[in-house]
């Protein structure tokens, strides 16, 4: 889901799924949330001056009509903020949950290696900026239990509105009070990614600037 804001606008979240427009309306009325097209954002030439784009380009075919609408909606000066997987990491970890994600929510790409990134921001407007790496192989053996844990109780990750379900079955009820229990733990434990190399990481996360 892009998320994008300027100091004349107020912070705006766009995303193409209606129905997680209406369950994020409703959990917060006070912000602002669109439908919309990420390859044809619904808003006017240079709106804003930061856009945060999470996890988006690899579930995009169009990925430089993406960078483009965001050159186009995005003032100068101006930045972007683009998280994606990354796939100099190359791991069984990290592999096994990425196969079990492309399955679950039909990535057009697996992610995107650091020269591709750079590539297709080279072809706007944009400059590269800072890079961060996050993320690794214990993040995605603690991703790969849950949504294998899910599945036993009949949990579909690739539907995350079910969690906001206020008629959700017995089973999954008591699936997300496990997780729900655990999630202290299993977030602490992810730390662990920080202290390997960033060649182990799975995720990228790059500013670029306008």
């Amino acid at each position: 889901m892009p998320s994008i804001s300027s100091s004349f606008m107020p912070r705006v979240f766009c995303n193409f799924n209606i129905s997680s427009i209406r369950i994020c309306k409703k959990i917060h009325p006070e912000k602002v949330f669109v439908v919309g097209d990420a390859t044809k954002l619904p808003f006017r030439d240079d709106s804003f001056e930061n856009v945060v784009c999470s996890e988006v380009l690899e579930h995009v075919s169009n990925d430089l009509g993406v960078i483009t609408e965001f050159e186009r909606i995005t003032r100068t000066p101006g930045s972007i903020v683009i998280s994606i997987p990354n796939l100099d990491c190359n791991n069984i970890l990290v592999n096994w949950q990425r196969d079990l994600i492309d399955e679950e929510v039909g990535h057009v790409r697996r992610g995107y290696l650091f020269l591709e990134i750079m590539e297709l921001i080279g072809k706007s407007k944009f400059k590269m900026g800072k890079i961060r790496y996050s993320c690794g192989p214990v993040t995605a053996l603690i991703e790969f239990i849950i949504i294998k844990f899910g599945r036993i109780f009949g949990y579909n990750p690739s539907d995350l509105n079910q969690l906001f379900d206020g008629e959700k079955s017995l089973p999954v009820r008591i699936c997300l009070k496990v997780y729900t229990l655990f999630f202290p733990i299993l977030s602490r434990i992810t730390y662990l990614d920080k202290l390997l190399p960033k060649s182990y990481r799975s995720n990228m996360v790059i500013m670029a600037t306008k």
